[in-house]
């Protein structure tokens, strides 16, 4: 079967599924012609809006395919 979906989650030391991550994956990540790319980190996004550049967070991103 064909999905059209991929699961993501992440955690920053804290439970997982944090909140705030939910930005962050998608400023991370995108499908584009059904495959997942994994975009670059710039120093000027703060994706999550917690005051912390994403370069510096330490996000642990799991993905389920």
């Amino acid at each position: 079967p064909e999905y059209s979906f991929i699961y993501a989650s992440c955690s920053q030391g804290r439970p997982p599924y944090h909140h705030e991550c939910g930005n962050y994956l998608k400023n991370r990540y995108v499908v584009e012609n059904a495959q997942l790319q994994e975009l670059a980190i710039t120093d000027a996004r703060d994706s999550d809006n917690d005051g912390v550049l994403d370069s510096d967070d330490r996000y642990e991103t799991r993905l389920f395919l």
